[in-house]
């Protein structure tokens, strides 16, 4: 798949930082669409004057506001439309680090298939009420995924894939307001495409424009978390299989070590003081304990070998384990002992 990426940026009655926000976007080579959510006259007027000086920006109006959610969706519909695989939401108050676009396009390229979203990491400027917060969506979301995957579903700073967020808006709606960014991918979770984060600064400038409403907002978020709730529980046989199989299936750099501090410098010990045929010959039964009681390793060894063209049979993949070991007693005698052991660096 080609990766084509845009920026879409919903605005209402922001106006104070967009030509910023329009010129470090524009430096990241990306088109820019600002969506103006029913906004007042001095905004209209930025977005206008916005448009008209850069080449790679537009401007699309909505009769009326809408909410953020239905603001950032007919974005979507729209760059969709012009051929754009993926899109980078910006909040338009002027709270993200756009230092941070290049590595999450980056990102996003390296998975098209995943939601990329930032990670937020705040400063002294954050409220204390909106932080803590912030806790307990992440906590209700980790209920209605049966996961921890989804580490922050409020950040408004992502790149979504906008084949898999379109054909979603199309199946069921989704939260047009204040809840749009956690009900999408919650639901975008539900549906297969998992989510990648990238820690990213936040900040709450002084003069920054909120339309968050404590009470209405508030409602409208607790409303959300019953719908989700009431979600997960028909989803929640999927959701724990597929969290199983996430786990059975981890790549082999992602397995943790089993081994001990103990262990290493005992073989160490045995390999300094009665030799190495010795300390190999120890290496056999313990080498086929891990073969035996690691069937993780075990199916990595096996892609290896596939990979590698070397027929998976089970002395093949007892040799692949004996390798390791011997390498791994290659090392530990160079700590023990440097001029024991050759090193040729090409």
């Amino acid at each position: 798949m080609t990766f084509r990426a845009c920026a879409v940026i919903p605005v209402f009655n922001h106006h104070a930082v967009l030509d910023r926000i329009v010129a470090a976007l524009v430096a990241c080579k990306l088109p820019v669409l600002l969506v103006d959510d029913g906004s007042d006259a001095v905004t209209r007027h930025t977005l206008k004057k916005l448009a008209a000086a850069n080449p790679d920006t537009a401007c699309l109006s909505l009769p009326e506001n809408r909410g953020k959610g239905a603001a950032v969706l007919a974005g979507f519909a729209q760059m969709h439309q012009r051929g754009f695989t993926h899109a980078l939401q910006v909040d338009a108050d002027g709270q993200h680090d756009l230092a941070d676009v290049p590595a999450m396009l980056a990102l996003a390229e390296q998975h098209p298939e995943q939601l990329v979203s930032g990670l937020p990491q705040y400063d002294d400027s954050v409220p204390a009420v909106r932080f803590y917060g912030r806790y307990l969506t992440h906590a209700l979301i980790w209920l209605d995924t049966l996961s921890f995957s989804l580490r922050d579903s409020m950040c408004g700073f992502r790149v979504y894939p906008l084949d898999a967020s379109l054909a979603l808006a199309r199946r069921v709606r989704i939260g047009r307001r204040m809840d749009f960014d956690t009900d999408i991918m919650t639901r975008l979770y539900w549906a297969g495409t998992e989510s990648r984060f990238l820690p990213t600064r936040v900040r709450y400038p002084q003069d920054g424009v909120s339309h968050f409403r404590m009470f209405r907002d508030n409602a409208r978020m607790t409303w959300l978390h019953i719908r989700l709730f009431l979600g997960m529980l028909p989803r929640s046989p999927k959701l724990v299989y597929r969290n199983i199989m996430r786990r059975r299936y981890r790549h082999w750099a992602n397995i943790g070590e089993r081994g001990s501090l103990f262990g290493l410098r005992l073989i160490g010990f045995v390999d300094r003081v009665v030799g190495r045929y010795i300390s190999r010959a120890i290496l056999y039964p313990v080498t086929l304990y891990f073969f035996v009681t690691h069937p993780r390793a075990r199916r990595a060894s096996r892609e290896f070998l596939v990979a590698a063209g070397v027929a998976p049979t089970f002395g093949n993949r007892f040799r692949h384990f004996m390798q390791f070991s011997v390498s791994i007693l290659d090392k530990v005698a160079a700590w023990y002992a440097p001029d024991r052991i050759r090193v040729e660096c090409p």
